[in-house]
């Protein structure tokens, strides 16, 4: 039982130093100005593949106006003023 503690706590002690990379392996991280790293980022055409509103049954109208929660939302982050 003693040889086995003993063993298991060499692998423990020795693991750190199996992971730790070396100096030669490290991975050089490139900086660059937020304008050029927010052009990296890809973009597409929005898509509304697979989205039901008939999915969403329990759109609830919480401050009694006439505004479900749905509709309350679409106003609250539309980027145009609403009519």
């Amino acid at each position: 039982m003693l040889s086995k503690i003993a063993v298991t706590a060499a692998t423990l002690m020795a693991l750190p130093l199996a992971a730790a990379p070396s100096a030669a392996h490290e991975a050089r991280a490139e900086s660059l100005p937020l304008t050029q790293t927010v052009q990296l980022l890809p973009s597409a055409a929005e898509s509304r593949d697979g989205y039901q509103r008939t999915s969403f049954k329990h759109w609830a109208d919480a401050d009694r106006d006439p505004c479900n929660t749905r509709s309350e939302v679409l106003v609250a982050e539309s980027r145009v003023a609403s009519q």
